[in-house]
């Protein structure tokens, strides 16, 4: 007689054999499965290539436009089928003339996806290796190699609508671009090379994200890093959130800045990265923030010697609201030629009521040799307000300002002051 748990023993064991022996053999044929499929797939290649029209074909129903192409390969990602098209040629689709070249060209088709929808539905486009020139035109448009891109129509010949391509780029479910080179002549036709590290954009009805890497091809290589991460629709801005990160390193202020003023001020030389945060919200941006540095700034006055910056670093926020805005300076590190500054803040606020303007200023600390040297190298400043200056000539330090006044800065009133004054002559 065998007692029950003996039974019972011997029957769990001859199941977890059988159990065992099953999904050994089920991962057998999937290797095996997958060993034919592989082999048959490559040895297929030349026979694809003498139907490269199926693929032409294929390819240009997907980027909406006439294809041609050199050379095609077939594969498989676990069982979703991927797809190589190589030396790819999009034409212009109303008269079809060449519109781009692409080196490389794939697509992983979601399996689940197309046989869903009954049509080949790729979850991921690869482009890569592609050289455009891009010219802007003005009012909107621009030349992409020999088409024109419009933002405010698409009907005449040889015209694509900027609305429609956004449409299409926000239709794939996955974009990825890489090794891209751009000539971005701008309005005056100065040059700017750049070469796109990647794109990465993800898309589906309401969630939208893109992570991209741009170096400008300059002797500084000046590089700007971005992510976007948006919900809602993208036709329409005011249902719309979306943040956005960014980071620009390798910024020669002269090459950008030279030809401009500030304040009076022209920038003859500095150095500076930056990273920034901004909110987008139904309509509005709701806040801008960020972080800067710089180095070796130097600041040129039509008559006056160069205000000089060693070094400035400082955390910048930008609030607008319903009536007005608020700009700050937070852990502002400043040296100048003359003075290291102890660590500060500075804020300015615009009120507008009705027809009146309010403003108001704080500072937490000012080095006033420095801001009458800046001052008077500005056109901020009205002439007796610097002969003021030039013939007091005070030093000494500021600390606590509070200012308030109504107006304009050239035309202040009702004005207010409270600080304290140290070390002041």
């Amino acid at each position: 007689n065998v007692s029950f748990p003996q039974r019972f023993d011997s029957l769990t064991e001859k199941l977890t054999e059988k159990i065992y022996h099953s999904v050994l053999l089920v991962i057998a044929i999937v290797l095996i499965f997958s060993a034919v499929v592989f082999t048959v797939t490559r040895a297929l290649t030349p026979f694809l290539n003498l139907h490269r029209s199926t693929f032409e074909r294929w390819a240009g129903k997907v980027l909406d436009a006439p294809v041609k192409v050199s050379h095609v390969s077939f594969g498989w990602h676990g069982i979703d089928p991927e797809i190589w098209l190589q030396g790819v040629t999009i034409y212009q689709p109303k008269t079809h003339k060449v519109a781009l070249h692409v080196k490389d060209f794939y697509a992983a088709i979601s399996l689940f996806r197309s046989v869903e929808h009954l049509n080949i539905l790729p979850n991921l486009i690869t482009l890569s290796g592609v050289k455009i020139s891009v010219r802007d035109q003005g009012h909107g448009v621009f030349k992409i190699n020999d088409m024109t891109v419009s933002s405010v129509g698409g009907d005449k010949t040889g015209t694509l609508n900027a609305a429609l391509t956004k449409a299409w780029l926000l239709d794939q479910s996955r974009l990825y671009l890489r090794n891209i080179r751009i000539n971005f002549y701008n309005a005056s036709g100065k040059l700017f090379p750049l070469k796109v590290g990647y794109i990465n954009l993800q898309s589906s009805d309401q969630f939208h994200q893109l992570d991209g890497k741009v170096v400008l091809l300059n002797k500084h290589k000046t590089a700007l890093h971005v992510i976007i991460h948006a919900h809602g629709s993208m036709s329409n801005a005011r249902q719309l959130q979306a943040s956005i990160y960014g980071k620009l390193t390798h910024v020669y202020l002269a090459s950008w800045l030279q030809s401009k003023k500030i304040a009076g001020y022209r920038v003859a030389q500095g150095e500076g990265k930056m990273q920034y945060w901004l909110s987008w919200n139904k309509g509005h941006w709701e806040k801008a923030q960020g972080r800067v540095n710089l180095l070796n700034l130097a600041l040129i006055p039509a008559s006056k010697k160069p205000f000089k910056i060693k070094y400035l670093s400082s955390d910048i926020g930008w609030f607008p609201g319903a009536k007005g805005w608020r700009f700050t300076l937070d852990n502002v590190n400043l040296m100048t030629q003359d003075a290291m500054w102890p660590r500060f803040h500075f804020s300015l606020k615009k009120t507008m009521n009705n027809q009146s303007v309010h403003w108001r200023m704080g500072a937490s600390f000012l080095e006033i040799r420095d801001v009458q040297d800046f001052l008077c190298g500005s056109t901020q400043l009205k002439a007796r307000w610097k002969t003021w200056l030039s013939r007091f000539n005070p030093s000494g330090e500021v600390s606590n300002l509070q200012v308030g006044f109504d107006g304009s800065f050239q035309k202040p009133s009702h004005f207010a002051l409270k600080t304290a004054l140290n070390h002041v002559s």
